[in-house]
Order: structure tokens, then sequence, then C-alpha cells
């Protein structure tokens, strides 16, 4: 996933309830219902480590800031968590 929506929650609600006003936002935005949403490890409810919430496949990045939600369109072909670019030596 290279474009997405980047949205900030720290608030006491439901981790699944979150996702799902994350998700909710993007399609309002884009016109279409995003199917990934990358959490930092500290965001993800216990130990688990992916999971699916109605068709969002849920997955934990450290590459994410803690009470932030990146949410968009991902196809099976991409990797299955955020990269940092890095800048390339001239």
């Amino acid at each position: 996933m290279e474009i997405g929506l980047l949205w900030y929650d720290d608030s006491q609600m439901e981790f699944a309830t979150k996702v799902q006003q994350v998700a909710q936002r993007y399609e309002e935005k884009f016109g279409a219902r995003p199917n990934r949403c990358y959490v930092n490890p500290a965001s993800m409810p216990g130990e688990v480590k992916r999971l699916s919430l109605n068709g969002i496949k849920v997955v934990t990045s450290r590459a994410i800031l803690s009470n932030h939600f990146w949410v968009g369109i991902g196809g099976a072909d991409q990797a299955e968590a955020p990269r940092r670019s890095t800048p390339k030596a001239p």
C-alpha cells in the first residue's frame, strides 16, 4: 500500500470501533472501502499481530506511530508492512 489515510485516535474507544470509524472516513473521502489498516503493535489489543475486522486486514508495523491508523487499499502482491523510504546516495 503506497497511498492511504493516516488517522490519529487516542480515545478510550474499543479498537474495533476505531478501525470502523477510520474505514468509514476513508470511504467517505475516496469512495472506496479500504481493505488494509496498519497500526503500531502497542495499539493492537493483546498480543495479536494480525486480525480481520469487517473485511479490513489489520496488520501491525513499528513504522506506524502509536495511536495512528493508516488505512487504504492493498493488494495481495504488495508487501505486508509499510516500509520507510531510505534516501538514495547522490
